[in-house]
């Protein structure tokens, strides 16, 4: 579970906050991933939480170097989980924290009968990260 974090440029209007409340970013243009995403690219959309109006999008990217180009070029915003900071805040580009929106939550899945060594191993992985994950407190408002 990560929290969620807005990709801008750097000389963004909202560049200069700590944090950045999602009503802020609502008529902003949003980079978004291709259609065929489904539900995926409706959370990183966060249409939830637009109460019905509809997102500017400002681009489509399917790659981390796409999306960093896109945001450095003033195409668009983006949100991203809290761990896909580092792979996008470069550039001049930054990433505020979006406090209120409802988190990302990545799980992983397998079939009960699968025993292959690499899922396994993957499986023992993903748990040693999470158990040594320390918590990240909130940002106080």
């Amino acid at each position: 579970t990560e929290r969620r974090f807005v990709a801008l440029p750097a000389g963004h209007a909202l560049a200069d906050r700590q944090w950045v409340d999602f009503g802020d970013l609502i008529g902003e243009p949003f980079l978004r991933l291709p259609a065929s995403s489904g539900v995926m690219a409706d959370f990183w959309l966060a249409l939830d939480q637009r109460g019905g109006q509809a997102p500017v999008i400002g681009g489509e990217v399917t790659t981390t170097e796409e999306t960093v180009e896109a945001v450095s070029s003033g195409a668009g915003v983006v949100l991203v989980a809290e761990g896909n900071v580092p792979l996008v805040a470069r550039n001049g580009i930054i990433a505020l924290p979006v406090p209120y929106l409802p988190p990302a939550v990545l799980v992983l899945a397998w079939r009960r009968a699968d025993r292959r060594p690499l899922v396994d191993t993957f499986r023992a992985c993903v748990q040693a990260a999470i158990a040594s994950t320390p918590t990240v407190p909130q940002p106080t408002l």
